[in-house]
């Protein structure tokens, strides 16, 4: 029987204009969708390798004029999950993943004639700019709650955690995998931070916007998972139950997860959406990922306001408005060609607490007031020396 040779090709490529490529190959085993533990371990020294910004092309090519070509294209596509499935785990948002599929006659390049009346898969993996394209503050350690450590004998039962900010956390048995696919069995231990409150978001210096969209959020969650001391993940197919413990309703509330990049954390809706259930003061998920999760509601209300910030420093600052009684904390953006600052989508009338700090040297330098929002507000802000207990209580309070 012919042996069959399966090609993957790696392109990684900068989005600058002084990108280079490089192609490195992967082989399946045979027959077969699974990534081996050598393909884990080079796709992960990829996704290492990346920068914000950056982008991975992958093609899938199969050679063998033997097989069933229906058989051949339905086993592509189901590597392409595979490796699809892969980069989520990893913490890409599966909005910035996509798969392409072309007929090899109209692919140039790496096709043989024996291969044109093949699908070709082809997968773009982007790692996103952060929504402050611009130097900011260095990402201070604010006011992060302490991590929660939660241990388990086995990871084959019924998982159930109860944090201490009322967070509750369900697994059903055989829930996770090592990176590379197998089971975990034995112990599980898992670590937990919980952001229930607005206070609790904005002290952390989070911010509750999706790809420059503000939300209300009902909590965010970060968790991971650990056996012995490798960081296990969620099986394919698996979800964790996640209960925020939240008053305020929210319409179309509904799975957002995140990465932390410069200080922010990007939130991305889940695809295919995740909504919530608000049943008793109580939001319930469920979340195929781990790490940065959010429960979270895109703010419907029509944003007529914004407000312009003149900034003194000659060092990078971060600035953030809280609105507290709509559960927002939002982003300011660089105004092009300029040292200001700007939020362009802010509701109109709302009472509301603006913090613009910055550290340069090991100082800390900050600046806070209460305000309302209005049509096309400008301010003037000059940062005073501080200390990071200060900044922190200012964060804090903001959201009361």
């Amino acid at each position: 029987m012919k042996r069959l040779i399966f090609l993957l090709v790696l392109a990684l490529s900068c989005l600058q204009v002084t990108s280079q490529t490089v192609a490195r190959n992967l082989y399946f085993p045979v027959d077969s969708s699974r990534l081996s533990n050598e393909n884990v371990d080079l796709l992960q020294k990829c996704l290492d390798g990346m920068h914000a910004g950056d982008k991975i092309s992958i093609r899938i090519l199969i050679h063998d004029e033997a097989k069933n070509k229906g058989l051949i294209n339905e086993l592509d596509r189901k590597r392409s999950l595979e490796i699809i499935n892969f980069f989520v785990q990893e913490g890409i948002p599966a909005s910035n993943l996509k798969s392409i599929k072309t007929p090899g006659r109209e692919v140039k390049g790496f096709i043989s004639d024996d291969m044109k009346n093949l699908l070709v898969y082809d997968i773009e993996v982007y790692k996103a700019l952060s929504t402050a394209q611009y130097s900011r503050a260095s990402d201070l350690d604010l006011q992060y709650p302490a991590i929660q450590v939660f241990s388990f004998p086995s990871a084959l039962k019924d998982i159930s955690v109860n944090c201490a900010g009322g967070t509750t956390l369900k697994f059903t048995p055989g829930s996770f995998e090592y990176k590379n696919g197998l089971a975990v069995v034995n112990d599980i231990k898992l670590e937990v931070q919980e952001f229930p409150k607005l206070s609790d978001i904005s002290g952390g210096g989070l911010i509750t916007m999706s790809d420059n969209e503000s939300l209300n959020t009902a909590g965010i969650v970060w968790i991971k998972a650990i056996c012995g001391d490798k960081e296990v993940r969620l099986r394919k197919g698996k979800m964790i139950s996640i209960n925020f413990q939240n008053t305020q309703e929210l319409n179309d509330a509904a799975l957002y997860s995140g990465e932390l990049s410069d200080g922010l954390l990007i939130l991305h809706a889940s695809d295919p959406v995740n909504p919530a259930v608000h049943v008793d003061h109580q939001y319930t998920i469920s979340s195929p990922v781990l790490h940065w999760i959010a429960c979270a509601a895109p703010d419907k209300a029509p944003a007529k306001g914004s407000l312009s910030l003149k900034i003194s420093a000659n060092f990078p600052v971060t600035a953030r408005i809280i609105v507290g009684g709509d559960s927002k904390v939002l982003d300011a953006q660089l105004v092009p060609n300029s040292k200001e600052l700007l939020f362009p989508h802010l509701p109109l009338g709302k009472p509301a607490s603006l913090v613009v700090y910055g550290e340069k040297e090991g100082k800390i330098y900050f600046y806070s007031e209460q305000l309302t929002t209005s049509a096309e507000a400008k301010e003037k802000v000059s940062l005073k020396e501080s200390n990071l207990e200060a900044l922190k209580s200012a964060l804090k309070a903001a959201a009361q």
